[in-house]
């Protein structure tokens, strides 16, 4: 079983919900953080849920309340839909602007030459993706401000996990970088 962490929320709710929601889960002989520690197994699908029928339901909930098909798919939820971890997402940005950076510090034309092609290659794989969220979904975004969602989304879950992150990107790199082939032609 997967190690817990301890995290601290804080929590907007009217003060009818709250006792209302206690309340409930006294009835049930649990306590409030028992019951919504219970609910997110149950909504994650893996370690400690309740059950798979929980599960589906959570699952069920959360469509319902949060998705609409009015509403714009944005990149990150487009990635995570075709099975994309937003943490490889960062981590192949971080590599690209480390690429980025030896080849600034290169010693040779071979050198040079061989960290280009990794750069190109990289670049070429993140611009597909973008180019396929764009076309399946029919919408023009920037492709910087697209990644940057997704590193910003990676950097914002390791700090509610109380860690820094370990991948981190300069300011500079998403106008440097990626703004060169942003598909807004």
């Amino acid at each position: 079983m997967a190690e817990t962490i301890k995290i601290t929320l804080e929590l907007n709710l009217n003060e009818e919900d709250l006792d209302r929601t206690v309340k409930r889960a006294a009835r049930y002989g649990i306590g409030f953080k028992d019951m919504i520690e219970g609910f997110i197994a149950d909504l994650s699908g893996k370690q400690r849920r309740n059950g798979s029928d929980e599960s589906d339901l959570a699952d069920a909930w959360m469509r319902r309340s949060y998705y609409c098909p009015y509403t714009e798919q944005t990149f990150l939820s487009f990635l995570m839909e075709e099975g994309y971890d937003p943490d490889e997402i960062a981590k192949a940005l971080w590599l690209l602007e480390n690429s980025y950076e030896s080849l600034a510090d290169a010693e040779c034309k071979e050198e040079s030459d061989e960290i280009s092609d990794e750069i190109e290659e990289n670049l070429l794989e993140l611009e597909e993706l973008f180019t396929r969220y764009q076309q399946e979904l029919g919408v023009r975004h920037d492709m910087a401000e697209a990644f940057k969602g997704i590193y910003d989304f990676y950097c914002a879950l390791e700090r509610l996990k109380g860690k820094k992150p370990v991948f981190t990107v300069n300011d500079s790199f998403w106008t440097l970088c990626l703004n060169a082939e942003d598909g807004n032609e």
